[in-house]
């Protein structure tokens, strides 16, 4: 077997150093990043753009994407979130992004055009049970069809994966195995 050292980036910005130390892939590309520091939302080409930089420059090798991990412990005003007890459980990552499908919707869309260019991964965060995978595949799905209606070219062949983090995820990781491609 051979063991994979693949790179954790936040941004392309990071692409240089990833290339100077010949990274075999991206095995975390943060993407809370490409929300931060704006105004507003990120606009579907503005993430696609920026996806398709880092799958583009990996030329090949696996590039796994992680959808939107934020929550109110940090201060993105344009999200409005509100403050709670903990943060680090609260409304955050894969159950925010439920709460905004659309924004969702939008990443997702991003994800699978810029796949077009390379081999991609997407990866959800902090998924606590069966129910969340099949929310968010079912997004992911209609992300899909809204591609295909509007004759934009996207990738069909994204392998999808969860981060392990709650101790629930880890409990039914069998069942979850079922569901996805990846952990």
């Amino acid at each position: 077997k051979q063991v994979l050292l693949e790179a954790n980036i936040g941004t392309p910005n990071d692409m240089e150093t990833v290339l100077k130390n010949d990274a075999e892939g991206i095995g975390l590309f943060r993407t809370e990043f490409v929300y931060m520091d704006r105004d507003d939302y990120p606009t579907e080409d503005e993430q696609f753009e920026q996806y398709k930089e880092v799958v583009s420059a990996m030329n090949g090798k696996r590039v796994t994407i992680r959808t939107l991990d934020i929550g109110g412990d940090k201060d993105i005003p344009y999200f409005n979130m509100e403050k709670e007890a903990n943060p680090f459980l609260g409304c955050r990552a894969i159950r925010l992004c439920f709460k905004r499908t659309d924004m969702f919707k939008t990443q997702l869309k991003a994800i699978l055009r810029a796949a077009v260019y390379g081999n991609v991964s997407i990866m959800y965060p902090m998924i606590s049970d069966l129910k969340e995978v099949l929310r968010a595949n079912e997004i992911l799905d209609e992300a899909k069809k809204e591609l295909e209606k509007d004759n934009i070219p996207y990738s069909k062949d994204v392998k999808v994966g969860i981060m392990v983090e709650i101790p629930s995820a880890a409990i039914m990781a069998d069942k979850l195995a079922e569901y996805v491609d990846f952990f």
